[in-house]
Order: C-alpha cells, then structure tokens, then sequence
C-alpha cells in the first residue's frame, strides 16, 4: 500500500481500484506514467471484443485487454454516464 492506502506497481503508479465485474472482466483503474500531464489507465481485461457492433470470437488462447488514456476531464464525462445509468435514466 502507498500513499492512502492505494496499491502501487513496481514503478510505483497507484492503482486506484480493480475489481471483477458481474461478468468476470477484471477492471483496473491506474495512474498513467505520461509525462506532463496528469492522466489515467481505465483497464478492462477479459472484454469482449466488438467489429460492427457484433462480437468477435476469438481462440482459445487469445486474451483481449482493453484499455483507455484519460485525463480529468475524460473521466469527468465518464463518472457522468455510469451516475445516469445507476440513477435509472434511459
């Protein structure tokens, strides 16, 4: 544990949470070591993967982890959309 009790990697980025989902994708959300300007990793392991909005299968042994950089603003709109959706709102 670091500071605030968050965990850190090696190199010593905080990683800010990382759960399973309902459908067993491991989300992790982790400080992004870009330089100069303040950002974070929104991880989603075990995601399906989508071409023209239909799933893809893959092969036994292929792995799909998803990723998206973003800085405050980015996860500002985020945090927005999860609260409309858990506030119901269609």
């Amino acid at each position: 544990m670091g500071k605030k009790g968050l965990e850190r990697t090696p190199r010593g980025f905080a990683t800010y949470d990382q759960f399973l989902t309902s459908s067993l994708e491991k989300v992790t959300v982790r400080r992004s070591s870009q330089v100069g300007r303040r950002r974070t990793w929104l991880f989603i392991d075990g995601a399906t993967l989508f071409r023209d909005d239909q799933p893809v299968t893959l092969a036994p042994n292929e792995k799909i982890v998803c990723g998206a950089q973003m800085d405050e603003e980015d996860a500002r709109r985020t945090i927005a959309a999860l609260q409309r959706f858990v506030d119901g709102e269609e």
